[in-house]
């Protein structure tokens, strides 16, 4: 049924002003509350984005960080005269990649009835020109002229353990990411001594 007013014209409204004011308040705090859900929206889309971005760019930093230290370690990791090599930035696909100086984490001598298991190659008696190659190290190593099983005495040869770290870090998106890697190589007491000698750089 319509209503009609006494000039005969339908009203404007059959609600209250009063009502029609909380309708007009209900509407403005709807569209603020929309507004502000599609703000933390775009706002969370953006974290996750970053959060994407760092995590890609941590993989990256990892991988070329990786790769510079295979790189280190492939050569040798003290100098001719037994420095340990200097600290040095690489680059790897695009990315700098801090080396830092090799530094010594532990060393032990090596017995002699250890040898075999460092090269497996050997002879029984060490007798000149009997020892080539790989052999002739072990010849090098073995501190008496013939191998005993149960000789545990000292060889001419220590075990050192060195520690390399790699750290890339990435200003743009914050992150900075170190790895470490040790290597484990045999020296001759001489090249031990001059190692030691040299390598102020113990790890802490």
């Amino acid at each position: 049924m319509t209503i009609m007013n006494k000039s005969g014209a339908a009203p404007a409204s059959i609600l209250p002003r009063g009502q029609r004011g909380s309708v007009l308040m209900l509407s403005v705090i709807m569209l603020m509350a929309l507004t502000l859900l599609a703000i933390s929206a775009i706002k969370m889309g953006m974290i996750n984005l970053r959060a994407v971005n760092n995590l890609q760019t941590r993989e990256e930093a990892v991988a070329a960080a990786d790769s510079a230290l295979s790189s280190v370690l492939s050569t040798s990791l003290t100098t001719a005269t037994g420095e340990p090599v200097a600290a040095q930035t690489l680059t790897v696909s695009g990315v700098d990649v801090q080396v830092a100086q090799p530094c010594i984490r532990t060393t032990a001598s090596i017995a002699n009835n250890e040898l075999p298991q460092v090269f497996p190659t050997y002879v029984a008696e060490c007798q000149s020109g009997k020892a080539v190659s790989e052999q002739a190290t072990f010849c090098r190593c073995l501190s008496k002229s013939e191998y005993r099983a149960n000789d545990t005495s000292v060889s001419n040869c220590y075990r050192m353990t060195w520690e390399v770290v790699a750290t890339v870090q990435n200003n743009w998106f914050g992150a900075n990411v170190s790895v470490t890697q040790g290597v484990t190589t045999n020296v001759s007491s001489s090249g031990y001594y001059t190692v030691i000698s040299k390598a102020l750089n113990f790890c802490s």
